[in-house]
């Protein structure tokens, strides 16, 4: 296949698609977005509690920090790490 004719195929797929209110980003996208339960912090860490096996490290309790930070609503104390990493400079830069 020309690989222009690829790119434009693979270009086509990236209008997203309407499907149920939202738009996925890709048409004929195999992921899945259904609307239903949204958790909230406390919410996912009592889904963590419930599922995670023995001696798991959870979010509840695993955030104690040098400086005290105020609880977020909706993300886990891991999750704000995660987001912090993500998005420093010193990690985009690799």
């Amino acid at each position: 296949m020309p690989e222009d004719t690829r790119a434009a195929r693979w270009a086509g797929t990236m209008a997203g698609e309407p499907v149920g209110g939202l738009i996925l980003a890709h048409s004929g996208s195999h992921a899945g977005a259904r609307p239903g339960a949204r958790y909230d912090r406390q919410g996912r860490e009592e889904r963590e509690a419930a599922t995670l096996t023995e001696g798991a490290t959870r979010a509840d309790g695993a955030g104690a920090r040098l400086r005290s930070e105020e609880p977020d609503a909706i993300r886990t104390c891991f999750e704000r790490d995660r987001d912090r990493i993500l998005h420093a400079s010193a990690f985009r830069r690799l």
